[in-house]
């Protein structure tokens, strides 16, 4: 495999997939990469460890992805790792999940509470106690809860389920129930801030409707009857 230190992972290696399952690594400009490699596996299979080089120069910028075959390894590995040092090194290490490269949306995972709510696909006759027997053996359990019509009450299909550690709702996510298809739940903060554009968005439209009718309302010929 072909890789001169300052290119990303190659196409053997897909960084998307699973989600959640790189990690990128703030640490020394002299950290080894054999002593990385060596921290990190002990969290599971790794796919990939890249050193990220400067161009010109080709040392170490003291940033580095490592890239897991699943998303609980890259978990465990953070709650392990981050705040700890690698090898022979004094300066601690800075573990994070690392951003989507081909996603045009840069959520924030790094919160810890961030990737430990998943959303699952659920029966409609499921209650909240079908939903807990599904997860609570995994460890960790907060909480579920099934989302519901606000007017008959009814179930919608699906709901959210609630960790303590990153790490066990990754495991759960990879080892549950299949026909539960459950995958890691979008940040509330992100959704607010997704609710919050899309409410400035109809507010302005709205009045720009509203300028252009005051403005037709005085005399004005609509652009539509022009000809």
């Amino acid at each position: 495999r072909s890789r001169d230190g300052t290119r990303g992972m190659v196409d053997k290696v897909n960084c998307d997939y699973p989600p959640f399952s790189r990690v990128f690594v703030v640490c020394n400009k002299t950290q080894k990469e054999e002593d990385v490699r060596r921290a990190f596996e002990a969290y599971g299979t790794v796919e990939d460890v890249w050193m990220v080089k400067d161009r010109m120069t080709k040392e170490n910028k003291g940033i580095c992805y490592i890239k897991y075959d699943k998303a609980s390894a890259a978990a465990l590995a953070i709650e392990a790792l981050d705040g700890k040092t690698v090898g022979d090194e004094t300066k601690p290490i800075k573990a994070m999940i690392a951003s989507s490269k081909n996603s045009p949306i840069k959520t924030d995972y790094n919160d810890d509470s961030a990737r430990t709510r998943l959303f699952v696909v659920c029966p409609k006759d499921f209650t909240e106690a079908d939903l807990r027997a599904k997860f609570e053996s995994f460890g960790d359990f907060e909480y579920c809860n099934i989302i519901r019509d606000k007017q008959s009450g009814e179930s919608k299909g699906f709901g959210y389920v609630k960790f303590s550690r990153a790490s066990t709702a990754a495991i759960a996510m990879e080892n549950c129930d299949k026909s539960l298809k459950a995958i890691l739940a979008e940040p509330k903060a992100a959704k607010f801030a997704r609710d919050a554009a899309a409410a400035a968005m109809a507010r302005e439209h709205q009045r720009q409707v509203m300028q252009e009718s005051l403005v037709f309302g005085h005399g004005a010929t609509s652009p539509t009857h022009i000809g």
